[in-house]
This record gives C-alpha cells, sequence and structure tokens, in this order.
C-alpha cells in the first residue's frame, strides 16, 4: 500500500514519532512521511479562487504538489500531537487548505470513486473526557474531502507523564494491537 504520512510534530524525536514509527512496523506500512513543521504552508485567505479554477489554489507553495499526493495516496496517516484539544497550526493550515479538493469535489463535481484509508495518530500530554472529539471530527471532516475514510484512531494521552519507560510499553502495546488490525481493512 503506498501511504503519505503528515508528520505534524515540531519534535522529530518525540512520543508522536515513536507511537508512529511503532505502528508503521506493526502495520507492516511504509510511506512517504511530510514533516509539516518543514513545509511551507500558509493559511487559507478565503480568497474564492479555488471555487472558480478547478483544482487550483491562488498561493503558490508547498500545497501546490501536496495536492495530487493527497488525492494519489490509498493511505494518508495524521501523526500530530494534541495542542489545546486541536491539532497543531500547520497541520491545522493544510486542512484548510484542502478547500481547494472540496470545491473541486463539490462545486465542480469531480467526485473521488475509490475509497481510502485514513488513519489518525494522535498523542497528549493529559487525559479527560470527551478530549479526542474535535480532533476526531475535524479528521473525518478532512479525509471525507480527500476521499478516505476514517479507518482507525491511535490515540496514547498522558505523555507528559514521568514514568517514561511504562508509557514507552503502553504505546508499543497499542501500536501493536492497533497494527494487527489495520492489516484487516
Amino acid at each position: 500500500m503506498n501511504t503519505l504520512i503528515l508528520f505534524a510534530s515540531p519534535n522529530k524525536k518525540g512520543r508522536t514519532n515513536m507511537l508512529l514509527e511503532e505502528y508503521l512496523r506493526n502495520a507492516k506500512i511504509e510511506g512517504e512521511i511530510v514533516n509539516l513543521y518543514e513545509s511551507n504552508i500558509s493559511p487559507c485567505i478565503d480568497c474564492g479562487f479555488c471555487s472558480s479554477k478547478k483544482g487550483e489554489c491562488s498561493i503558490k507553495d508547498d500545497m501546490t504538489d501536496l495536492y495530487d499526493k493527497l488525492q494519489k495516496f490509498e493511505n494518508i496517516v495524521i501523526a500530530s500531537p494534541m495542542y489545546f484539544g486541536m491539532f497543531p497550526a500547520p497541520l491545522k493550515a493544510l486542512i484548510d487548505r484542502t478547500q481547494v479538493l472540496w470545491c473541486k469535489k463539490y462545486v465542480f463535481n469531480d467526485k473521488i470513486e475509490v475509497k481510502r484509508n485514513g488513519i489518525m495518530v494522535i498523542t497528549a500530554g493529559n487525559e479527560w473526557g470527551g478530549m479526542l472529539e474535535p480532533m476526531t471530527k475535524v479528521g473525518k471532516y478532512f479525509y471525507n474531502t480527500i476521499g478516505c475514510e476514517l479507518k482507525d484512531i491511535v490515540f496514547i494521552p498522558n505523555t507528559d507523564n514521568e514514568k517514561i519507560h511504562e508509557l514507552h510499553r503502553e504505546i508499543k502495546e497499542e501500536a501493536i494491537r492497533k497494527g494487527e488490525k489495520f492489516r484487516d481493512y
């Protein structure tokens, strides 16, 4: 399976990366990683250009190449920490900029026939009831826009926990469990 991984953590060696690596290894997934903190993606300016030019955005930056990738890859993985109950700014900018693909789909009726898989790998420093709901909802909207179905969410809260060895074990166990499940899709 060809997989595009949208890595949305500023910490290349942090817990989000650790969870992602374990998940990919156990699900036997390989793919292209796009580090969104190293990408130049401006926020959407609601200029309306995408509703008049099918598949085009007035802003020319790294999204130009990503539009094609978001439509081609079979699996789209979001790997992200939770910041104030939501995705970090670079990923949120990418999601907002998929308005181009939303217009392509709904304004120009260029439907994507092939259903592809969406996967979210999320970490959070703490834990409270319902904390994953906003990210799940936005993730579903994003995946629907690009022609994917959200198939799996791997979520590890409490990553600020001082018991790091126990956390590493939990991350590995969750990644193994979810990775084995993903192979069934």
